[in-house]
């Protein structure tokens, strides 16, 4: 019975780094209480205790996590490295100053380990604050779409709307107007990127680029958005043009370098990628680390600013983008599904930063954002906790079903 209730049934990786702790969605958490609250929300009775693996500047630890808040340490590798110091002390025989040291540390680890985990770290006395899960906020609506008009999504802190063939596209907070709108489009839009420039994908192969001082381009292809930046591609992607080649009157597409493949498009420029190898703009091609010998690339999944992601065979790999590195590797687990701006699903795992890290159940995808929903039908995303799943979301707005844009209220410390 008690080797039972040890045995973890999930388990989960958060990063410390400053004051916030990255949780496995990628979102941020700006205390220990959020992290743990976030970790507890949306799992099933049988995947208790959650084995939280934390990880920051000094040796990871792990932490047992029970369905009513309960944290306890399992694996005290901070103190075994604190035996290491101290020992070292005593062995050059400074005694009165290894002795003052070493209580000062265990102090310090008694009261940090379990600052992050919201508890007492003994198993009859659970923290009020860390079992008592926030309760949803849905917030002020700061304004509301137009009756009748269609949401499209949003891009950035832009929200995208549609009606009698005109598109809308307004800050987020206030409701304002952006790009000199609305401004008509010759189709009802698919999906909206941007947002320096913006991307309207309004037929099979046709793009509206709406530009600076409200110029628009309609160009033949289709939105690519496996980076962070679009970029437009023909149909059969052999030719390739960016939003800032559209935006100065280039309409024809450019013809992609012989032997390569448009993986996406970053600040710096579009990635080309071929065989092993992958080459930001005109930079010069950097060749990624096989996970194994022998191994190849049988798909090029995404990009970020700092990594890329490729299928080798059975393994997906997250790579250094500047060296080819490998960060990270995982079994590739059931579908992998890839959204846009870089959020990458592998099974029941998410590129997070440089590694996998594990996903809660029913996730959804809001507006480049993972989303968790609860058993009481709230759904949260780092600190923010909401009464229903959000129909796109900024950084500080939420949508509702009923189209109206609602303040995004998250945790302290947010």
């Amino acid at each position: 019975m008690a080797t039972q209730a040890t045995k973890p049934g999930s388990s989960v990786e958060v990063r410390r780094d400053g004051d916030a702790w990255i949780l496995p969605d990628g979102s941020r958490a700006g205390s220990p209480q959020e992290a743990m609250a976030w970790v507890r929300e949306g799992r099933a009775e049988h995947e208790f205790p959650v084995l939280v693996t934390v990880i920051g500047d000094q040796e990871p630890y792990k932490l047992r996590l029970d369905s009513e808040g309960m944290a306890v340490l399992v694996q005290e590798g901070q103190d075994e490295n604190l035996f290491r110091r101290v020992s070292a002390m005593f062995r050059r025989s400074r005694w009165a100053l290894a002795l003052a040291i070493a209580l000062v540390l265990v102090l310090l680890a008694a009261l940090l380990i379990p600052l992050f985990a919201g508890v007492i770290s003994n198993p009859g006395t659970p923290s009020e604050e860390a079992s008592a899960s926030p309760a949803p906020v849905a917030g002020d609506v700061l304004w509301t779409i137009p009756g009748g008009a269609n949401l499209v999504g949003s891009t950035g802190d832009l929200v995208a709307s549609y009606q009698a063939g005109k598109l809308s596209l307004r800050e987020g907070q206030t409701g304002a107007e952006q790009k000199l709108g609305p401004f008509e489009v010759p189709g009802k839009p698919a999906r909206v990127l941007g947002p320096e420039l913006i991307a309207v994908q309004f037929n099979d192969d046709k793009v509206l680029v709406v530009g600076s001082y409200d110029s628009r381009s309609t160009v033949e292809g289709v939105i690519q958005g496996r980076g962070t930046r679009p970029v437009i591609v023909s149909k059969d992607q052999r030719k390739y043009l960016t939003l800032k080649e559209a935006d100065s009157g280039i309409k024809e597409l450019r013809a992609v370098p012989a032997g390569e493949s448009v993986l996406g498009a970053v600040p710096q420029g579009v990635v080309f990628a071929s065989a092993d190898s992958v080459r930001v703009g005109e930079a010069k091609a950097v060749k990624m680390t096989a996970p194994a010998a022998g191994a190849r690339v049988s798909a090029w999944v995404a990009v970020t600013n700092e990594t890329v992601v490729a299928e080798w065979g059975n393994t997906v790999v997250i790579h250094d983008i500047r060296t080819g590195a490998v960060l990270d590797q995982a079994p590739i687990g059931g579908e992998r599904t890839t959204f846009d701006q870089g959020v990458v699903i592998n099974g029941g795992k998410t590129v997070s930063g440089k590694a996998f890290v594990n996903l809660c159940n029913g996730y959804a995808v809001v507006s480049g954002q993972v989303w968790c929903p609860s058993p009481s039908g709230t759904w949260t995303s780092g600190s923010a906790r909401l009464p229903e799943k959000p129909a796109a979301a900024g950084t500080s707005w939420w949508i509702d079903s009923k189209n109206n844009v609602r303040r995004l209220v998250k945790g302290s410390g947010q």
